[in-house]
């Protein structure tokens, strides 16, 4: 897909790490495990009968066990937990553990969740969302040098919005966790550098069709995000009149467009719905 393409290649032009990191990605049944400084983590793999498996996670600090979790109903062991050791919260003392989990299906998901030390020196699971892709695509990754981690990833919310999957196209977002909190810090000045080479890496803008409009969706975010001027003038005068995807809604109140009688149905011109769905998304607050 267009969108998960333009997503590789802004990572690719991202500088390279500031700090070590440890990934462990199981392929087989058996135990896990790494280490940074005092904090230590292993994983056993193994099989739960009718041929499912689970995994053990465990977490311990100066060898107390602070986090522990079995993640089961895993029905191949490619849904076995992918880990990565790294920093990713300034505010507190320790590591954190990045956790990625495959859901199943065709196009979804990376189930992501963060193990960290909290404010009050709990250690808890911190869910992030599902993100479509493969998972190395939404490994955290220095890309400020700071010594501290971000996800670089797409906002999801854009795939089906205006276009069908394959037509689809999404912004880039970075994700940050900070005080025990996932923050989106796209629109940081930090991060332009990121956003732009994600915009230049979009493409071209399809001719026609219903993928026009969704490039148009993806790339007006990103100019939002980027503090532009004014970052509908593309949407507004480039869309696609005709396509209705994502633009027809039902008169009657609470009712979907899929059980709606068609002389019910009406429609929303692009630009208004577009700016709709971003508003709802926070991206023009």
């Amino acid at each position: 897909m267009k969108a998960h393409l333009a997503s590789l290649l802004a990572v690719a032009l991202l500088p390279a790490m500031a700090q070590a990191q440890i990934l462990v990605e199981p392929d087989a049944v058996g135990t896990y495990g790494m280490a940074v400084d005092e904090t230590a983590v292993s994983m056993q793999v193994r099989r739960a009968g009718d041929g499912m498996f689970e995994a053990q996670l465990s977490v311990a600090v100066d060898g107390e066990s602070v986090f522990t979790r079995t993640y089961d109903e895993m029905f191949s062991l490619f849904q076995s937990p992918i880990l990565k050791l790294v920093e990713m919260d300034a505010s507190n003392d320790a590591p954190e553990l990045f956790v990625s989990r495959y859901s199943g299906g065709a196009h979804c998901c990376n189930l992501i969740s963060i193990v960290a030390k909290t404010g009050n020196g709990q250690w808890t699971e911190i869910e992030v969302g599902a993100y479509d892709g493969d998972p190395e695509r939404n490994y955290p990754n220095d890309v400020t040098g700071d010594g501290v981690a971000e996800i670089v990833t797409l906002d999801n919310s854009f795939l089906y919005a205006f276009a069908s999957y394959a037509g689809s196209y999404a912004p880039t977002i970075v994700l940050a966790l900070r005080d025990g909190a996932i923050v989106d810090v796209s629109a940081e000045p930090d991060f332009d550098y990121v956003m732009g080479a994600a915009v230049r890496n979009l493409g071209t803008m399809p001719d026609a069709g219903e993928s026009r409009n969704s490039w148009l969706a993806a790339y007006t975010a990103m100019q939002l995000r980027l503090g532009a001027d004014d970052p509908f003038a593309l949407a507004d005068k480039d869309y696609d009149p005709e396509p209705d995807w994502g633009l027809t809604f039902c008169r009657d109140e609470g009712t979907e467009t899929y059980d709606c009688p068609e002389d019910r149905i009406g429609r929303t011109e692009f630009p208004v719905a577009l700016r709709q769905f971003l508003s709802e998304r926070g991206y023009m607050e």
